[in-house]
């Protein structure tokens, strides 16, 4: 089912940050994320087999293969993968987990953990 929450935010300048959302949820969790990070170019898809795409086929955790590949396609990337970090954090203390994300794009720093 479609969330109706936009994967698109802000105008095309500067660097554009990519969220991914974690299992049996949607992209619509970066909402807080979306509204303090105003004036910035942000992406946040649904990943396949939730939100609205629900209806494809979830390949499962070997799925996240590609992320690998996929930042080894784009060499300017710039790429955090936070294993540790839960969804439940951006919600809860969404102003915390802004601060990590401005961190990381502005300064290169990241979560100790």
């Amino acid at each position: 089912m479609a969330s109706g929450f936009a994967t698109e935010h802000g105008d095309r300048t500067g660097e554009t940050i990519i969220l991914l959302h974690g299992g049996n949820i949607a992209n619509w969790m970066w909402a807080p994320q979306v509204e303090r990070l105003a004036g910035r170019h942000l992406l946040t898809p649904d990943v396949v087999g939730f939100g609205a795409r629900s209806a494809e086929h979830w390949p499962g955790v070997d799925g996240a293969a590609a992320f690998p590949a996929l930042t080894a396609a784009m060499p300017q990337t710039r790429t955090r993968i936070a294993p540790k970090m839960r969804h439940v954090w951006s919600i809860q203390d969404a102003d915390l987990f802004t601060r990590a994300i401005v961190d990381f794009v502005d300064r290169g720093v990241t979560p100790a953990g």
